[in-house]
């Protein structure tokens, strides 16, 4: 994708709905998460909820951050924080 392309797709209306409903989502799960609602005890139902959470946090993140350089077909595939 070029940087026009790029600049046109930002700011077209559906992919502003888009990065908003994201955004909401990303708090959601935030909240969820400040209220402990991924604490279930101790048999790793914790471990396993709390680390969906942050998966999907993350993923959103890497949806949001997305830079028209991401987009090129030579690009590197992208750094999940490995």
């Amino acid at each position: 994708m070029q940087p026009s392309e790029y600049a046109d797709w930002k700011t077209d209306p559906t992919t502003k709905g888009i990065f908003k409903t994201l955004k909401e989502a990303r708090e959601k799960v935030k909240e969820m998460l400040a209220r402990g609602a991924t604490l279930m005890g101790n048999d790793g139902s914790t471990a396993e909820e709390t680390g969906k959470a942050v998966g999907i946090i993350k993923g959103i993140d890497m949806i949001l951050d997305l830079k028209s350089g991401d987009w090129e077909e030579e690009a590197e595939p992208p750094d999940f924080g490995n």
